[in-house]
């Protein structure tokens, strides 16, 4: 960066002393084609990490970044805690501070589920979208690379918004009644003669 600031030639990718560096490739999927109320999904992000590098896990000091997924502020999809491999302790000899890092390839999932706030449809069906993006930081024995970030985009079959005794409607799930069946248990605790002032 401050090569390119002050007008000299570099090469992307390269380390300290000049020579190329192996840059960690990540890749991140849906566990699932379709998202429907109520039911939990996972979004599954792959690190290839090349040999002699390492990324870090939660906590960082100040000016490290975790690997993370990342997903972008909406009220319609809801995330819960990542999932996330065991690291390996790291003692950096001049600070003493301990790291946690993750070595070899990594695989992190982060469960999300829907509300229907932000369900959407169109001419293919009802569909939600679900953003963000991948953030990492790779590092070898001797420096630490710039941080690096990938955003992600899916559009995922929601299916129909199950709504309880709103009637069932086309391909839906039949309602669940819960009136009736609230007014079967008073008639029954009636016929019994008990109350819920006896109770």
């Amino acid at each position: 960066m401050l090569a390119a600031a002050l007008g000299q030639e570099f090469e992307a990718g390269a380390s300290a002393d000049g020579l190329p560096v192996d840059r960690v490739t990540a890749d991140v999927m849906v566990d699932g084609d379709r998202l429907p109320m109520g039911v939990a999904r996972h979004i599954v992000a792959t690190f290839r990490v090349p040999n002699g590098q390492h990324l870090y896990g939660e906590p960082v000091p100040k000016g490290l970044v975790a690997t993370a997924i990342e997903l972008d502020d909406s009220d319609g999809i809801l995330s819960y805690e990542l999932l996330a491999p065991p690291t390996w302790p790291l003692t950096l000899a001049e600070s003493g501070d301990t790291l946690q890092t993750y070595e070899g390839d990594v695989v992190l999932r982060l469960p999300v589920a829907q509300n229907a706030r932000q369900m959407r449809k169109d001419d293919d069906g009802r569909y939600v979208t679900i953003s963000g993006q991948l953030r990492w930081q790779a590092c070898d024995d001797v420096e630490c690379f710039l941080p690096e970030s990938m955003p992600f985009s899916f559009r995922v079959d929601a299916g129909f918004p199950v709504l309880g005794d709103m009637g069932p409607g086309v391909g839906r799930v039949p309602a669940m009644n819960g009136a009736q069946h609230c007014q079967k248990l008073i008639d029954r605790r009636a016929s019994n003669g008990s109350s819920a002032d006896d109770e």
